[in-house]
């Protein structure tokens, strides 16, 4: 039986703190930790693309994990990223979770020995599926991952007992949100228990109205998404929507920069001390650091901590 586990709210994945010389910060990583259990987020995410999980070996990745579960204690849900280079790579990193105590893991296909379209797809998640006993979400993330449809992604979760979640990231992603909500209506209990948005958060509002169950933005400012949830939830949209226009210039910003902008509003709030990125794919000097302090200044009154004292 899948293990009692729901996906619900702002659900926020952790990045990867790097020494000068790119070595894994771990303390670092416990800050950033102990700053999600204490900012009002539901819910942890490890090892995914905002950890540039890409970059990892295979010790630090699964020292990550084993440092999150421990530090986390079972505080907030904790699901483990295990997307891998093989389906054999991602199946042992989705049993290590489960060892761990994590809560439910979360998988793109395969990003080198790719599947070789749907069929394939659908034998990866049925692999995974058989491999674990702790819910599975679908990682739909093009262009790292393949596209999944609606119809595909209900089509595994009905033959695959655990997965029962799907991470909504693709150019459509409004219009699918919609068609799962609608279809996971017409399904029997628990063969789909729901989607999430993710898109940095750009689309939570619209996302949430269409029947998503809850967002995965970064860490960096998850107490703000944490508080922007929580007047949704109580029906306060015309509130939510005045504070999301007031976070959208940061989160246009961030979706140039990425990971970059990740690590600069944890660096900016004081939770991690270096901004370093493995994947140099971006540049960001002292003007991006300028501009995205000005463009972060307008949510600094919604920030739960604000330095590491707080979470003392």
């Amino acid at each position: 039986m899948v293990k009692d586990f729901k996906f619900r709210g702002i659900f926020c994945p952790l990045t990867t703190p790097y020494k000068e010389n790119l070595d894994i910060d771990y303390d670092d990583l416990r800050n950033e930790i102990e700053f999600c259990v204490h900012s009002g987020m539901h819910g942890i995410v490890t090892n995914v693309n905002a950890a540039e999980f890409y970059t990892l070996t295979d010790e630090e990745h699964s020292e990550i994990a084993k440092v999150t579960a421990r530090k986390v204690g079972g505080r907030l849900p904790l699901v483990a990223g295990i997307t891998g280079w093989s389906a054999k790579h991602s199946v042992e990193r989705a049993k290590y979770a489960e060892f761990l105590g994590c809560d439910a893991v979360m998988s793109m296909p395969p990003v080198i020995a790719k599947p070789i379209g749907y069929d394939d797809i659908r034998r990866f998640y049925d692999r995974l599926d058989k491999a674990v006993n702790i819910p599975i979400c679908i990682q739909n993330a093009p262009p790292t991952g393949p596209s999944l449809t609606p119809e595909q992604v209900f089509r595994i979760a009905r033959e695959c007992e655990h997965v029962v979640y799907v991470k909504e990231e693709t150019e459509f992603e409004s219009d699918y949100v919609s068609e799962m909500a609608a279809r996971e209506k017409l399904e029997k209990p628990g063969v789909f228990k729901g989607v999430m948005s993710g898109n940095s958060g750009l689309t939570l509002i619209d996302c949430y109205l269409r029947g998503a169950c809850g967002c995965m933005p970064s860490a960096h400012i998850g107490d703000v998404f944490a508080e922007l949830w929580g007047l949704i939830e109580a029906g306060k949209t015309e509130e939510a929507c005045a504070m999301h226009d007031e976070m959208t210039p940061f989160l246009l910003y961030e979706s140039f920069y990425w990971v970059a902008n990740f690590n600069f509003g944890l660096w900016k709030r004081g939770i991690i001390k270096l901004m370093e990125c493995r994947a140099k794919t971006v540049r960001y000097d002292s003007k991006n650091i300028e501009e995205c302090s000005r463009l972060i200044k307008p949510l600094e009154k919604y920030f739960k901590i604000r330095s590491l004292k707080d979470l003392q």
